[in-house]
């Protein structure tokens, strides 16, 4: 979800939330921009510039994340916005 200019990214998981990274791939021509981290409604979210973009957005696939804590990571696919 966000605009053709930003990727939000909702994570949800336990522990301090100031100890999350979350990191996506740029691909199929995306080019991304450092995320930026905040909290809404005591959630945490990474807003995630789109600098580069395909005329058009592909439609198998998706865009490869990482999100990491102090205790770990997962990997995971977002759609491709």
């Amino acid at each position: 979800p966000g605009d053709r200019e930003t990727l939000i990214v909702e994570a949800s998981f336990p522990g301090n939330p100031n100890a999350a990274d979350f990191f996506v791939a740029g691909e199929r021509d995306y080019m991304f921009g450092v995320p930026a981290r905040s909290e809404k409604d005591g959630k945490l979210v990474f807003t995630v510039p789109i600098l580069d973009r395909p005329t058009t957005t592909p439609t198998d696939g998706g865009l490869y994340y990482t999100l990491t804590t102090a205790a770990g990571a997962v990997e995971g696919l977002l759609p491709f916005p």
